[in-house]
């Protein structure tokens, strides 16, 4: 098992209203940067999604109207992100306003353009806090992987967006800390192709 850089401390503060009043829970995750070569079997070995889908448009603007994700789930997964070596989050003029971009340097943009959103370095966006889902690029393989295990939808304007060999997709927005893992492996996923940087396994 090659080395895996851990990003420890990572504290998630989930606020839950109930009939009481405000309880709060707090706990540690720990999301690992996986390595590009381990990466399909990490997608492989991660549970389906549990329950039936949230309910998504057919159109645009392509949102997720429920089960949405907390925010402090949001904000993990993006702090995650911070560390992926040259990533920037900037806002997106692909989505509605308050929805977070993100992007990579140019000098890390390696990959195919079917990795990025036409004429931009944007690989992926986070959506408004309200909506708590991701719109990323993957390739197609994975992309059928994630879709299978029931973790998202295609985008109804893939065809316009995605390139030959990746499909543009929704990611829809943990609900707690496990499917926050596992979505985490999804925009790892992203992220790579986005890189260049191959995924077969070694």
């Amino acid at each position: 098992m090659k080395y895996r850089i851990a990003l420890a401390g990572l504290t998630l503060m989930i606020v839950v209203s109930t009939t009481g009043g405000t309880q709060e829970a707090v706990s540690d995750a720990l999301l690992e940067i996986i390595p590009a070569d381990e990466i399909s079997n990490a997608l492989d070995e991660a549970p389906s999604r549990e329950g039936p889908p949230p309910e998504t448009p057919g159109g645009i603007p392509h949102q997720q109207y429920n089960q949405n994700a907390p925010v402090a789930m949001q904000k993990a997964l993006r702090a995650a992100a911070a560390a992926l070596p040259g990533i920037r989050f900037e806002p997106t003029p692909f989505s509605l306003s308050g929805s977070m971009g993100w992007r990579l340097e140019k000098r890390f943009a390696q990959g195919p353009a079917g990795a990025f959103i036409r004429q931009s370095l944007e690989f992926g966006h986070q959506h408004v806090p309200a909506d708590g889902s991701m719109h990323m690029l993957l390739p197609l393989e994975f992309a059928a992987a994630a879709l299978e295990k029931g973790w998202g939808v295609i985008h109804p304007l893939t065809d316009s967006i995605s390139g030959e060999q990746s499909e543009y997709v929704m990611i829809f927005g943990p609900r707690d800390e496990g499917e926050l893992r596992t979505v985490w492996i999804i925009a790892q996923i992203s992220y790579y192709q986005a890189r260049g940087l191959s995924m077969e396994p070694e």
